[in-house]
């Protein structure tokens, strides 16, 4: 398969299912999400708003700019942005949303709000950015791709892309990233069990969160990770030197194992049950787009059907990761 960029959603398809990896990162076939996952991204973006304003207080400023609603004067109305972030995600939007989808989001934004006495409301920190975006290349030899697409070459060094929802500065020397999510603190890739300390020990979006931190901040000698799940509690990891060297073997795996696969496993579990490739057609065809594409892998082969089928004109930049785009 073709792999050029990692990033933590596509790591966490191929792990749950290879076959969705190559619908979604290869074919560039591509659904919206769930309404669930909208409303946590509601959510997210309220959290950015606090956040930017809280920056923008830090900066002796009286409002700011942002790339979904122009100029924002300070000081925020929580119900205000609130309805601004809703209203955005419903609308236009592919579900229905009704007034318990709108209860659902005012919940989950006063528990991220209220958690232990706030602990995790972003006017509570000393901001470094609502979101940092990261696009890095691994330009070791091990990191070097070539491959031929319709006669084309595509060739370069594997990227790693993302963004840190929430950085913090905690002290001159101690960074910390914060990941809000609003969804089952479960591990969909392995029959959807409970996730506990250890997994998060091992987690590929915290570990990934941390070597694009200690690229993006040099100074911080010391990388906190927290992960809050709003409905369930948090998790906070320090990462380390050792860390980094772990997490590049962690790269290293999902790269090779991902460009030497033929034909993508279709992993049947739980997941199954929501998966937009699982419960949708192609036009006029009888088999689900899963089935039918791992029906094509058979017969005609990897590269036969990425012709036939794939959407994607660059690889190397395709996905921008969860939220709105501007």
């Amino acid at each position: 398969m073709i792999v050029t960029f990692l990033r933590s959603s596509s790591i966490g398809a191929y792990a749950m299912c290879p076959h969705r990896y190559f619908l979604e990162y290869n074919l560039g076939l591509k659904y919206p999400a769930n309404i669930k996952a909208d409303k946590g991204s509601v959510v997210h973006l309220v959290m950015e708003l606090l956040a930017s304003e809280k920056l923008a207080r830090q900066n002796g400023m009286d409002y700011f700019d942002d790339y979904h609603f122009g100029r924002l004067d300070l000081p925020l109305n929580l119900t205000h942005i609130t309805n601004l972030a809703y209203n955005l995600y419903a609308t236009d939007s592919v579900h229905e949303w009704t007034d318990y989808d709108y209860k659902d989001v005012v919940k989950w934004v006063g528990l991220a709000l209220t958690y232990n006495d706030g602990m995790f409301h972003p006017h509570s920190y000393d901001v470094v950015s609502p979101e940092a975006k990261f696009d890095l290349t691994i330009e070791e030899p091990w990191a070097k791709y070539s491959y031929t697409i319709d006669g084309k070459p595509l060739e370069g060094y594997l990227g790693l892309k993302g963004v840190l929802d929430f950085v913090v500065k905690y002290d001159s020397t101690t960074l910390g990233i914060i990941d809000y999510k609003t969804g089952a603190m479960v591990d969909w890739a392995n029959g959807a069990r409970p996730k506990t300390y250890k997994d998060f020990q091992k987690d590929n979006q915290l570990r990934l969160y941390h070597l694009a931190a200690s690229k993006l901040y040099p100074w911080a000698s010391t990388i906190l990770v927290t992960i809050f799940y709003v409905k369930h509690g948090a998790f906070t990891l320090c990462f380390d030197e050792t860390t980094i060297a772990e997490t590049k073997i962690m790269v290293k795996q999902y790269f090779d194992n991902i460009r030497k696969c033929v034909v993508p496993k279709l992993r049947v579990g739980k997941h199954c049950g929501f998966c937009q490739y699982n419960l949708n057609k192609f036009d006029d065809d009888n088999l689900t787009i899963c089935e039918r594409v791992k029906q094509e892998v058979v017969q005609i082969g990897l590269d036969e059907v990425v012709k036939k089928r794939g959407k994607v004109t660059d690889w190397d930049f395709y996905g921008s990761g969860g939220g709105k785009d501007a």
